[in-house]
This record gives structure tokens, sequence and C-alpha cells, in this order.
């Protein structure tokens, strides 16, 4: 009976198990989604050789490699990093991702001999910036690598090849926003870095200012004006829709742009740019003068974002941000950041009554000066009057105020402020904030941070910035 048992036992898998045996899952049955999921999570090396693995996996992480690492490119002034881009924008597989710039306009300027360190008890006095001029080179006498490569940055911005190769690699792409900076920062993918890591043996994104006094004492030739008239230039012949635009500091009195630049920007909504002038003589008051970026900012068709500040090295460095105000009539802007303005500034009431009247997004920043309260509270007063905000942000000596319509407190917060600045600004503390610790300056103690609300349930945000 055993045998006959045995003989009867099937020796065969069922057909759909033995062909579900044969079909061994893989990675690639997952669903798409997934797959792009998961490969979120890994670096930029793992990309690359996980889609070397086959056709299929190099076709499915296309857009995941290119949106991560191709989105947002970083050029420097040199011949590699133009080169490289100019090889990025004839690749259809990659093109189509690019959709910020970064673009540095020095580099290794604060990598030369240092001013004379000031000793104890000494008077320092702030060199001056050099006037960006055509002939003037960062380092007269190169005695190093860097030196050398600062040099031959300054010539290629300057002359014609930067700008026609920069058009160049626009036309093939679909860059959005723009970013002129004054030095190497926020290195994301920084094309042509190794190259010239190579030539100098020094990178240039590395902190040079370690154990030494801020840069501003040393003298450099100013790029950033010259490398803005560059990528405007390079804008406008390559069709660019341009977005945004985000300048560091320029030299107003130097900047020299084409004639009706601005009717040609179709699709410029963003425009953010820091403030300075070569001549401090210069009065920007003078309304008889035409400076070609207010000029610009007028004739943009469609800009809703303006932000105009004057951060500067030091006190004496900074422009009269309400002088620069008379020359501008942005109508169509709707959000508006400017600062730092001195003391209340009543002027700027002028310029918010007349020049923006579909303003729903407004932060101003203010430091105080010794003024009374009565100054403060008829600016804030009659700024009640003449606003109609969604949103409104006020910094003054790095408190900031947030107010929103939606909780109906614009109006309270500007009733606040009119009724406690500057006197009662930094000695009020409000009682859930007691166990804030004081702060100060970088840390140190005197300061304190703390929320500010004009009644407990209209509660607008002040926060040490």
């Amino acid at each position: 009976m055993g045998g006959s048992l045995s003989t009867q036992v099937p020796t065969r898998l069922p057909s759909d198990l033995s062909e579900s045996r044969q079909h061994t899952a893989c990675f690639m049955d997952l669903p798409r989604e997934i797959v792009l999921e998961v490969t979120s999570y890994l670096s930029r090396d793992e990309i690359k050789t996980l889609r070397g693995v086959c056709k299929d996996l190099d076709d499915t992480l296309l857009a995941t490699f290119g949106d991560r690492f191709f989105s947002r490119l970083h050029l420097l002034p040199t011949s590699a990093s133009l080169d490289i881009l100019t090889q990025i924008s004839t690749q259809p597989r990659l093109n189509a991702h690019v959709r910020e710039l970064r673009i540095c306009s020095s580099i290794y300027q604060f990598w030369g001999a240092r001013e004379t360190q000031v000793r104890p008890r000494d008077i320092w006095t702030r060199p001056q910036l050099r006037v960006l001029s055509e002939t003037a080179r960062p380092f007269p006498d190169p005695s190093s690598p860097t030196q050398e490569a600062a040099n031959l940055c300054a010539e290629l911005v300057r002359g014609e090849r930067f700008r026609e190769q920069l058009t160049g690699a626009l036309r093939n792409l679909r860059v959005a926003r723009i970013e002129v900076q004054e030095w190497p920062r926020d290195p994301s993918l920084v094309l042509g870095r190794k190259d010239l890591m190579r030539f100098t043996d020094k990178d240039p994104f590395e902190d040079n200012f370690m154990g030494i006094r801020p840069a501003w004492e040393y003298q450099k030739i100013d790029m950033v004006t010259r490398m803005t008239e560059v990528v405007f230039s390079a804008v406008r012949d390559s069709g660019t829709p341009l977005a945004a635009m985000i300048v560091d500091r320029i030299q107003v009195d130097q900047l020299k742009l084409a004639l009706n630049l601005g009717y040609d920007l179709l699709h410029l909504k963003h425009l953010e740019i820091g403030l300075k002038i070569s001549d401090q003589s210069l009065q920007l008051s003078d309304t008889s003068r035409r400076f070609d970026l207010f000029t610009l900012i007028d004739e943009l068709p469609c800009l809703e974002h303006l932000s105009l500040s004057n951060f500067p090295g030091t006190a004496k460095d900074r422009i009269q941000l309400t002088d620069a105000l008379i020359h501008i009539n942005p109508q169509r802007v709707k959000k508006l950041c400017l600062g730092v303005f001195w003391g209340s500034s009543p002027q700027v009431l002028h310029f918010l009554g007349r020049s923006v009247p579909d303003l729903q997004d407004l932060s101003l920043r203010y430091a105080v000066r010794l003024e009374d309260n009565k100054a403060w509270e008829a600016m804030f007063s009659e700024l009640r009057g003449i606003l109609c905000l969604q949103r409104l942000r006020i910094d003054i000596d790095g408190f900031t105020f947030e107010a929103c319509d939606k909780d109906d407190n614009i109006d309270s917060t500007l009733a606040w402020l009119a009724e406690n600045t500057p006197d009662n600004l930094i000695r009020y503390k409000d009682p859930e904030d007691s166990e804030d610790e004081d702060l100060g300056v970088d840390g140190a103690p005197g300061w304190r941070a703390f929320r500010r609300g004009p009644s407990p349930r209209r509660r607008s945000r002040l926060t040490r910035t």
C-alpha cells in the first residue's frame, strides 16, 4: 500500500505556482511613484550608480536626478564654468531641468594682502571701494595663483565673451530665476569648481575671514554692477522668460542699462536689489538726474514684488533710501520690502500713498534714532490711514512685528507701535514671555527676545531677528 500511495503523490507543481516562481520580483516592478520616493533618499553618487544599472532605471531616475542636481546651478566667472554651462544647455536630457542660476561676479578678491591691522586706540578709516573701470585689475602685481585668477575673472566679465556665451546658453535653457552675488557662497552645483581649485589650490567658497577684521576693510573692485549689466543684456538678447532677479549691492550711479530694457522683460515679476553709490558726495535727491535702475523699475510691465535695501559695510556707506524712492513709481507692485530707514522717515508715507495703489504685502525696516515719540506716533498713525494690506511686517532695531488682515490685527499693531515706539518698545515685556532668557548682540546679555500683542485676542508676533 505504501508503494501504491507514493505513486499517487503529484510530482509537478501547479502551473500557476510554477509560473510565479519563474517570474522573480524586482525593483522595477514597483510603481514609478514608489521608485522615485525611495531613490529621493539617495546621494548624488548613489543615483548616478543606480542610473547605470539599466536603461529603464536611467529613464525613470532622469527626472529625479535632473530636478535635484541641475535645477540650481552656480556659475563662476571663469572660462571653464562658462564652457560647462554651454555643454549642459546643449543636452536635451538636462537643459529642461535648469530653473535657477546663481552667478558669482568675482573670486579671490579677499585673498590678497590685507590692510594694516588697526592697533588698539588707533583711529581706523574705512578704505573706499575702487570704482569699477575697464582697465583696473584687482591685483596690479599678482604674486599668487589666487590673485592671478581674480585678474582673469575680472577681464573675462568685462569682455564680450562672457556675455555672448551666457546669451547662447540661456537660449537653450528655461531659467526663471537669476541671482547675482558679490562673492561665492551657498555652493549647490558649482560649475568649474574643480578646475579652478586645480589652478589655485584654494576653494573659492572657503571662509577666508577667520581671525581678521571684516571684509570691508580691504580695497576691492566692485564687479557686481558690471555683472548685472551683462546678465540683463544676456537675458534680453536670449529671450529668457526670467521671472525673478536678485542682485547684491550695486553702484546705482555706475549701472548702465540698455534703453527701454524694462519693456523687453515681459516676465519679470520679482526684483530684489541692494543699493549703494560709488561717490559718497552724490545726492540721490537730485530729481534732474536719471538713474538706469530706477527707470528699469518703472518700465517693468509685470513687476509685482519689489525689494530695495541699503545695507552697508558701515554707517558712512549707507545711502538714504528715502532719496531713492522719489525716482520710482511702481504702480503694479503688490509686495514691497524697504529698508533700512534711519528714524521715522515720514517721506515713506508720501511714497506709499502715491506710488503703490495695489499694495497688499508690506515690509519695512527701521533703525531708531534719537527722536521723540511724537514723530513715530505721527508716522504710524498716518500709516493706518493710507494702507489696506493683507500682510504687514515691521522691523525696528531687530524686533519684528508681523500681522495679517485675516486676524484683523494690522490696525491694532500699528496703533500699539504709534503709542510705544521707541521709548516703550524694549522696556515692554509680555508676562507670558517671562521665561525668556536675556539676549544681547551675538548672544551677550542685555536684550530680551519677546512677543508683543496689542490685546490678548488680537496678537501680532514680535521676535528678535
